[in-house]
């Protein structure tokens, strides 16, 4: 709970708060949003004194080093990156019961803005969660064509393979001969994860199951869960202000369930910048939750230790993502494996799409996945400042005329280095959907516009609409081919369940979206992106139904 900003200090040993949470900003002389110092108290009996980080940033808002005290240390004295920003240096400390010491010295190696080798100049500090540098030779880390990581070195990972339609993480080989499994429906939504140690867990909307028994019910205020006498129980959380997972607590009563004792606490979490836990302050009772870190899913299996985003994972050992930025181009000035523009105390990272400053996404607490990172304006970059770009899935050619119309009075070959032609891929025109494809056409030609003059860029565009007019009036049965593919091959590798789940999934993400659309309306906020996600999934939805009614699919 956040119970202090700046000038009201509440945190005191006499508090009765469960968790007290506070956040300076002028008082320790940033006035540019960025947080200066955050404190917290939990009445855990192993940790009631004050901890708190002190943060020092550079003139680019990216974090530099964060200096903590407490009852034990767990600083991180060094941060720096490379030209690209990547970071090139990263310093911890940790703490077990009787020192502190000295825990990561890490120095990164990069061919471009690929992750080479990690080399840990420390080797003999216990193992506290931290980064263990499992290969000593060579390059540690291998990547396919696309940018995504293909094995590492120093986990033990032989191979990782992904599924080439949503570009996500299918298996994980490791070189002892365990694996890890994930399977999705056509939405991408996860539907179960085992591994070859006979581990299963299984996603159905709120509710998750370990091996056939149920392990939770997510709530929006915390979860749900069975005890050892198969009675349900409410679990409660504080969560900070990037939604980090601080502390659970489990409610009691006395005899009487109309009377309730002191809640017990179940779970407590703090953390390094970038998500690493510090191990020996962060503790668990019963039944972890493992959406920590941000409201992520933390998988711990053989180790793994990475956080599962909505479109790629992280690991909070190395602060950067392991596959490439799906909107990189909207960030040229960022390297496309960065977490959070490096600034992760102040920005939450939306769906492993961009950083975002918390402030922005005040509902990020609850769900930062339920956020569109689009829907803020921040994704699309300088051609959401054309406006209309939406409407390309409805009215293509006024989208363009739209482009035309803003680009008009800019200088010809003044102010970029543009495109020459327009797209001339129709092929992957077609199999993007309106939104890409209104981006692409109309990007390229405000670009044309501007080198070549508005006479030249109708033509163009008026050319390759035509092309984009036939070929899907031509070649495509469905709504989406794209996801009708997809559901057909989840229907061959997952059966009939897998349609269904996907058509349960799309029908809770329309509610959703149209009671956001609501919402933001009513509170004049950004619509654009809800908008297009809605077009989006009511499309795939379409394309369900009838890829349900053509394979004589039974609905549930």
């Amino acid at each position: 709970m956040l119970n202090c900003i700046n000038f009201h200090p509440i945190l005191n040993p006499e508090d009765n708060d469960l968790f007290g949470y506070k956040l300076d900003f002028e008082t320790t002389n940033y006035f540019d949003g960025n947080i200066g110092k955050q404190t917290w108290r939990s009445k855990n009996s192993s940790s009631t004194s004050m901890k708190s980080y002190i943060y020092g940033y550079d003139n680019s808002d990216r974090l530099l080093s964060a200096t903590y005290s407490g009852a034990a240390y767990f600083s991180v004295p060094f941060i720096n990156y490379d030209l690209n920003g990547n970071i090139k240096n990263l310093h911890r400390n940790g703490s077990t019961d009787s020192s502190n010491s000295a825990m990561d010295r890490l120095q990164y190696a990069y061919s471009g803005n690929k992750l080479l080798s990690v080399t840990d100049t420390i080797t003999w500090n216990p193992d506290m969660g931290d980064f263990r540098d499992g290969n000593t030779s060579g390059n540690d880390y291998t990547y396919w064509s696309d940018g995504s990581l293909k094995s590492d070195a120093n986990k033990g990972i032989s191979q990782i393979d992904y599924d080439s339609y949503l570009k996500k993480v299918k298996q994980v080989s490791f070189g002892n001969g365990n694996w890890i499994k994930w399977y999705y429906n056509g939405q991408g939504d996860v539907l179960k994860r085992d591994n070859s140690g006979g581990t299963k867990w299984v996603y159905s909307e709120n509710a998750i199951y370990k091996n056939d028994s149920l392990y939770q019910i997510g709530i929006q205020e915390g979860r749900v869960i069975l005890d050892t006498n198969q009675n349900f129980n409410y679990e409660f959380e504080y969560r900070d202000h990037l939604g980090n997972l601080r502390l659970s607590i489990r409610d009691t009563t006395i005899g009487n369930p109309e009377i309730h004792g002191v809640p017990n606490i179940t779970q407590e979490v703090d953390y390094y910048p970038f998500g690493l836990e510090h191990k020996t302050t962060s503790q668990t009772f019963s039944k972890p939750q493992n959406f920590k870190f941000q409201n992520q899913e933390r998988v711990e299996d053989f180790n793994l230790n990475w956080d599962f985003f909505k479109y790629r994972y992280s690991d909070p050992q190395l602060g950067r993502f392991f596959q490439s930025d799906p909107i990189s181009e909207d960030y040229l000035s960022l390297s496309n494996y960065q977490f959070a523009s490096n600034s992760p105390i102040m920005k939450v990272e939306l769906e492993g799409l961009e950083g975002i400053p918390y402030y922005l996404i005040p509902n990020a607490v609850q769900n930062p996945n339920g956020v569109s990172a689009h829907t803020l304006g921040f994704a699309s970059g300088v051609k959401n400042a054309l406006s209309g770009i939406q409407s390309m899935i409805q009215s293509p050619r006024q989208t363009v005329k739209s482009f035309l119309e803003l680009a008009s009075p800019l200088p010809n070959a003044t102010q970029f280095q543009a495109a020459q032609g327009i797209i001339n891929d129709v092929d992957a025109l077609v199999n993007g959907d309106g939104m890409e494809r209104g981006e692409m056409i109309g990007r390229n030609a405000t670009n044309i516009a501007i080198t070549k003059g508005v006479t030249e860029a109708i033509g163009s565009v008026s050319n390759t609409l035509t092309k984009v007019d036939y070929t899907v009036a031509t070649a495509t049965e469905f709504a989406d081919p794209k996801f009708a593919k997809q559901l057909l091959r989840s229907l061959e590798e997952s059966g009939e369940k897998s349609v269904q789940s996907s058509i349960k999934s799309l029908t809770k993400k329309i509610t959703k979206h149209e009671s956001d659309l609501a919402k933001y309306r009513k509170e004049g906020g950004y619509t654009s992106s809800v908008e297009r996600e809605l077009r989006t999934f009511n499309k795939q939805l379409d394309t369900a139904k009838e890829f349900v009614k053509r394979n004589n699919i039974d609905i549930e």
